[in-house]
């Protein structure tokens, strides 16, 4: 180890000289002990900090995927054709399974079941239809006999029935047979005559609020305050999917994104068959 002297200071003063370097040296070596130590500490403190965060992360995505799912979950009359109509559950067959498990599962005492005069036409079934006034009921009827072979036919108007729940049977009469999802339909019916084959597919804050005849005033226009958007669909031949993009075009053009952003499986859904024309939208 190599010591410098100066020649100037007398053998003390250099002493006294380097004794007060190796203290300065001192201080700067706690001096950075303690820096390391602050550092480390706040790295640890951060790596908790993190680990909390990552843990109420996992937590906060748990309970939004349980949400979400609860949300999705579907619900039993997804299985079939379905809107409500103000405040009633309008279900409806989709084929001959789905009309057997409709009218056997799925009916009760203060339920009103619809069915088109037409071979094929599925069975609709008002949840609480009792309680539904004429409107409404003319308003089931037409979708009733928009989604029987009628609308594929091209037919313009049928009529319909409607009948108590318990007017519905799988008992057939002597000598016949009844095939799945065809029952016989004892007493007195409820006749809708010349039902409109016209579907109202109404939009209102971003959501599908009904479908079939809309409600008019009294010069016969449609209701703006029930329903400020809406697409009429008569028989036709034109794809779905080709009238789902003219129906969010039109709606793109106006401005009105949150229709067209609605998916194309909740209108597909509404259109009988696959398929029909629009003589309408607004």
């Amino acid at each position: 180890m190599e010591i410098k002297l100066d020649r100037s200071k007398t053998v003390h003063e250099n002493a006294a000289s380097y004794y007060e370097k190796a203290k300065h040296m001192r201080e700067k070596i706690e001096g950075a002990k303690k820096a390391l130590t602050d550092t480390l500490k706040k790295i640890d403190d951060l790596k908790k900090k993190k680990n909390t965060l990552e843990k109420n992360r996992e937590i906060s995505v748990k309970n939004l995927n349980e949400k979400i799912a609860k949300k999705r979950a579907k619900q039993w009359y997804e299985n079939f054709r379905w809107i409500f109509i103000e405040n009633f559950l309008v279900v409806g067959g989709k084929d001959a399974t789905s009309n057997e498990i409709l009218i056997k599962k799925h009916t009760e005492p203060n339920d009103l079941v619809m069915h088109a005069d037409v071979f094929g036409s599925p069975f609709f079934v008002i949840k609480n239809g009792k309680n539904a006034n004429d409107e409404i009921l003319k308003n089931v009827a037409s979708i009733c006999a928009s989604h029987s072979r009628a609308w594929k036919n091209g037919v313009g108007s049928s009529d319909v029935y409607c009948v108590n729940p318990e007017q519905v049977s799988k008992t057939a009469k002597a000598g016949e047979f009844l095939a799945k999802g065809s029952f016989m339909i004892y007493g007195e019916r409820r006749w809708f005559r010349n039902t409109p084959l016209k579907i109202y597919i109404c939009f209102k804050d971003g959501e599908i609020l009904s479908t079939g005849i809309m409600r008019t005033d009294e010069n016969g226009q449609i209701s703006e305050q029930g329903c400020p958007h809406y697409v009429c669909l008569t028989p036709g031949t034109e794809k779905a999917k080709d009238l789902i993009k003219k129906i969010k075009k039109f709606y793109e053009n106006k401005k009105i994104p949150e229709i067209s952003n609605i998916p194309d499986d909740e209108i597909m859904r509404l259109i009988p068959y696959g398929q029909g024309q629009i003589i309408e939208m607004k």
